[in-house]
């Protein structure tokens, strides 16, 4: 095969052997998924190899084999999890069995699933967003501290409601596994005057504390669907909301925990009369 010489003078680089591309490239796909992503899908597989052994079944995943998993672990978790669970295990398996997405796609699998979905009905439990008012009797029962770690809570507190961020965000796993240093935001990139703040958050994607000063049914999420409830009774934008969030779908509308008839009611009665 005839290739036309280069159109332009190519920099001169390092060759780079074989043995040294395989363990640049294995360095890249262990990469991609989050630490906290990997738990959750060894976890899956660790589930299935289990069913596997203890019904005697190969592991190979067949549409069989897969819609009995299915069917069994369904009667343990919420099925609305076992969806997860499958592509945790396609992730780690694919590997070894190149057809075991077609077989998690087949109809039976996909069926099976729906049917249970059914049969194992539960009300989704979500907890609710934190309100603007509960921000300020915060403040007003910490601001006054000497404890720093207090002053910390607060800031967090602020900026994890009017910045929608996600809990990861903010803190630091206790998990020395989960620990990612490329997702801590930097000091040196913190920058605040009177009217703002801004800060360089490298990648996208306080509990115990949380539980001292608010009710049970608060929790690290509350901050995020907080923030975005509050905007959207202010009347701001969806797509503005969705842009200050830094969601890529449709999917932080479920944030917005308002009723969508209070919600409606509440921005009509902020609009000036007319005459």
């Amino acid at each position: 095969m005839n290739l036309p010489p280069p159109s332009s003078r190519q920099p001169v680089r390092e060759i780079w052997s074989r043995e040294r591309l395989l363990h640049e490239r294995n360095i890249a796909l262990g990469s991609v998924l989050e630490p906290s992503s990997l738990s959750s899908y060894t976890s899956a597989v660790q589930s299935y190899v289990t069913f596997c052994r203890n019904h005697d079944f190969p592991i190979d995943p067949t549409t069989d084999t897969l819609s009995f998993y299915v069917v069994y672990i369904c009667h343990f978790i919420k099925p609305k999890s076992v969806s997860s669970y499958l592509s945790g295990i396609c992730n780690q398996l694919e590997v070894f069995y190149p057809d075991i997405r077609r077989n998690c796609a087949h109809p039976i699998v996909k069926r099976t699933l729906k049917g249970c979905k059914k049969l194992h009905t539960s009300i989704a439990s979500r907890k609710r967003p934190l309100q603007r008012t509960e921000l300020t009797e915060a403040f007003n029962n910490l601001h006054s501290s000497s404890s720093f770690d207090d002053h910390l809570f607060l800031a967090l507190l602020y900026v994890g409601f009017f910045a929608l961020m996600r809990l990861g965000e903010l803190v630091f796993p206790d998990r020395v596994d989960l620990q990612d240093f490329r997702k801590v935001i930097m000091r040196d990139s913190f920058l605040a005057d009177a009217e703002h703040l801004e800060f360089n958050l490298p990648t996208h994607k306080a509990d115990r504390t949380l539980r001292c000063h608010f009710s049970d049914n608060v929790a690290g999420h509350s901050l995020r669907s907080g923030g975005a409830t509050w905007l959207a009774s202010l009347g701001v934008q969806v797509n503005l909301i969705q842009a200050i969030g830094r969601w890529a779908s449709e999917s932080f509308k479920i944030y917005i925990r308002t009723h969508p008839v209070l919600l409606t009611a509440l921005l009509f009665s902020q609009q000036p009369a007319t005459s």
